[in-house]
Order: structure tokens, then sequence, then C-alpha cells
């Protein structure tokens, strides 16, 4: 049983604490394991969803014609896994105040994802450790960057057809993934882990990119004036802005006192 929590819990973790150290202002270290271990908890609901779907799809076999286990693999892991992960941080983080900068959809959505992977890995090493799916922790966080990104440019645009589009390519790329992961299987197909090393590749390499984007200073300043619009038109205390909109209260001088400026660390 330990060695089988370290196989799936070890790789996650150590992938998380990568993404993390990455952020030049990182988040509260307390909702970061927050959005792990509802990751870890969306795994069996979702595993429902897809018991249900399966008997009706192509069936997941490498025997099977590429076009049919592609389609199969981006419905059943694709479309659920990704949807699953996506609402998590959409309806628990993205309205928080702590969510202030771009780069924290890329963030959240990996914490989500880490803890997805930890609990899928968990119940596949149950029989037995499959040292195959060490890929699986880094593959997760490279889908759900591709919708992080696009939800950390929402909520400076507020467009939603960019973060629809890139929603649609994670899917496709996560059942692009699953598909050849499943297709090499077969005998004669050795060809088929340099497509997916190199897909690997290509996937950390934009994510590093994304890193380094929404990091942009501009990109942070632009991201705090939509918010400060935001509130200013709706009068919402919702977060996002570490600006103060509290209402100034005349004191008599005598009962004035200094206080510090409000610190911009967080938490």
């Amino acid at each position: 049983m330990t060695t089988v929590l370290l196989a799936a819990l070890a790789p996650a973790c150590i992938w998380l604490w990568y993404f993390y150290r990455r952020d030049k202002r990182p988040e509260p270290i307390g909702l970061v394991g927050l959005g792990f271990f509802l990751g870890v908890g969306i795994v069996y609901p979702t595993c429902a969803v897809q018991r249900v779907l399966l008997p009706h799809l192509p069936n997941l076999s490498p025997e099977q014609d590429f076009d049919l286990l592609f389609l199969s693999t981006t419905l059943l892991a694709g479309l659920v896994e990704e949807m699953a992960k996506f609402s998590v941080v959409l309806l628990v983080f993205a309205w928080r105040r702590e969510f202030d900068e771009p780069v924290d959809g890329l963030i959240y959505a990996t914490a989500v994802a880490m803890g997805f992977s930890a609990g899928e890995d968990y119940l596949r090493h149950v029989d037995g450790v499959e040292w195959s799916r060490l890929l699986n922790p880094p593959g997760h966080a490279m889908f759900a960057a591709i919708w992080g990104f696009g939800l950390g440019l929402h909520l400076i645009d507020g467009r939603w057809q960019p973060l629809a589009m890139r929603l649609a390519l994670a899917v496709l790329v996560h059942g692009l993934w699953d598909a050849l992961a499943i297709y090499r299987e077969f005998d004669g197909r050795w060809w088929v882990s340099p497509i997916v090393f190199v897909l690997a590749f290509a996937l950390f390499w934009a994510l590093e990119q994304k890193l380094e984007r929404l990091q942009d200073p501009e990109m942070a300043e632009a991201f705090r004036r939509s918010q400060n619009r935001w509130r200013q038109l709706t009068g919402s205390t919702r977060g996002w802005t570490r600006t103060s909109t509290e209402p100034t209260v005349d004191v008599p001088a005598s009962s004035q006192i200094s206080v510090m400026p409000p610190s911009t660390t967080r938490e």
C-alpha cells in the first residue's frame, strides 16, 4: 500500500512543486493544497460518468482503428476529465481575492490537475505499480495549462470564445495523448513512442512560454485594471484586486493615528 501511495503521490507532488515555484508571487499554499485535494475528490465522479459513456463508444483496444480510438479517448478522457477539472477551478478559485494575476489561472489549473492525476494513478496502481504512468502527471498538467492560460486571459478581456477554443484544444490534445498511449501497445508500433515523446516536449515548451508570458508586468497591470473596472461597474467586493474601495470617514485630528500602508504580499 505504501508503494502504491508513493507511486501515485510523489510524481504529482514533484510536478506541482515545480509549477508552484515558477510563480513569482506564489499563491497561498493552503489554496494550492485545496486545489490538489479537490482534484483527487473528482476522480470517482469522473470515473462514474466514464463508465456510463463507455458502452456507447468504440472499444478502447490497441487493435482498434486509430480514428475510432481517438474518438473514444477524446470523449472519455479529454472531454469528461478536462471539463471536470475546469469546473473546479472556475467555481472554486476564479472568483477569489487571491486570484489576482493572469498566471493564477495556470497555477490553480495545474494544482487540480495534479490532484486528479494522483487519484487516477492510485486506482491504476492498486493491482501493481505501472511505471509507464510516470508521464501521466506532466501530461495532465500540460492539458490543464492550456485552458488555465485561457482563463487568465479571459479575466483580462472578458471574451469567452478564446477560452472555449483553448478548452476544446485541451480536450483534443488529451484525447490524442491517450489514443497514442493505447495505440503503441500493439506489436510492431514502436514508432508511436517517439511521437509521444515529441508531443510531450512540445507541450512542456509551450507551458514554459505561457508561464513567462502570464507573468509579464504589462499583462499583470492589464489584469488589475480590468478587475478594477469590474468593481467600479458592479460595486462588487469580489476579489482579484488589492486596491481598497472602502469609503473614507472624516476623523478629528486629535484622534487620528498613523497606519502603515497595506502590504502587497500574500498572507
